[in-house]
């Protein structure tokens, strides 16, 4: 369900003010990594913090985060 609201999101990502919020640009293709950053920002609409429910959600909807967050932090 909520891979489902957030796939929705993606795909509307055209609509005024995402794109301005997110900083992404919407004709690309994205990334594992990009989309596992769509969907870590997105989940703090249901939790504003990094509380055990909001890894729960993240992981709802990106099965592999814990690898993608893994990738990013070795990359920065």
């Amino acid at each position: 369900q909520i891979k489902d609201i957030m796939d929705r999101a993606i795909d509307n990502a055209e609509r005024p003010g995402f794109k301005k919020f997110f900083g992404i640009i919407t004709s690309k293709r994205y990334t594992e990594e990009e989309n596992y950053v769509i969907i870590h920002e997105m989940a703090h609409f249901y939790e504003g913090n990094h509380s055990k429910n909001f890894w729960n959600i993240v992981q709802q909807a990106c099965p592999n985060y814990k690898e993608l967050r893994k990738a990013l932090r070795v990359d920065s």
